[in-house]
């Protein structure tokens, strides 16, 4: 061959190269930006989103559960949970997804060190009043706030939180951002933002901890499939700059 051709099928074959990067990364982007099948809780028929936004990524649902509660010996759902795991930052992390009766996984997924983003999705089954709600998670969450943390103070901005009553099916999002932010969000409407650590860190302990208020074994089912998620995300190579 000549030297134009020669010049010419290395060219090709450098386009192609990267046109199939390029196209692996667009795969991944679509599923990315909700290919992921929803997945619906089985006990109380509430159906969720197989992903949601993040801060700077999609997270990927690792499980539901529901909250259940005995009223005069019987068992009452109140609200159905999935719990929303960031792929990369799993990845990362090093979580151990294979076991989901390991301590170690649970004390990961809340590690301060490895900081990874979640989130929480409730929706409601029962309708409560915006005071039963705030109480609930109040009992649960205060218990579990780091020596130290003024109490009064974090409870009483977690409580403004909670204005309106809560109907069967609407639907309440917190989410733990990279440095312990939690936002809240309820019945679709962004409802404030609170920069404390330890409350995000409780809130989801009570979910995560061994003193779980649901069954915490069903939160983290899909987390393998997560974990492997952000694996294969980290080993896509960039598309180089022209």
């Amino acid at each position: 061959l000549g030297a134009n051709e020669k010049t010419r099928l290395s060219s090709l074959h450098t386009m192609s190269r990267w046109s199939f990067i390029a196209l692996a990364c667009t795969i991944l982007v679509g599923f990315a930006s909700g290919s992921i099948a929803p997945e619906t809780e089985p006990q109380s028929g509430i159906s969720f989103p197989g992903e949601i936004a993040g801060e700077t990524s999609a997270l990927r649902l690792a499980g539901t559960a529901v909250r259940v509660k005995k009223i005069a010996f019987i068992s009452i759902q109140i609200y159905a949970v999935g719990l929303y795991v960031e792929p990369a930052a799993a990845a990362t992390a090093k979580v151990d997804s294979g076991n989901a009766q390991s301590a170690a996984l649970f004390e990961t997924l809340l590690s301060d060190k490895a900081d990874i983003p979640m989130a929480v999705r409730l929706v409601m089954v029962r309708s409560v009043t915006a005071d039963q709600m705030a109480d609930a998670l109040r009992d649960a969450v205060a218990p579990r706030l780091a020596h130290g943390t003024d109490v009064t103070g974090v409870m009483a901005q977690f409580r403004a939180l909670f204005d309106d009553a809560l109907p069967a099916g609407t639907e309440l999002v917190f989410s733990k951002l990279k440095g312990g932010k939690l936002l809240a969000e309820i019945a679709g409407k962004m409802k404030g933002e609170i920069d404390n650590r330890s409350l995000s860190t409780a809130l989801f302990s009570a979910y995560l901890d061994a003193n779980h208020v649901v069954d915490r074994a069903l939160l983290v089912a899909n987390l393998p499939a997560v974990v492997t998620a952000g694996v294969a995300a980290a080993e896509i190579p960039a598309t180089p700059e022209n």
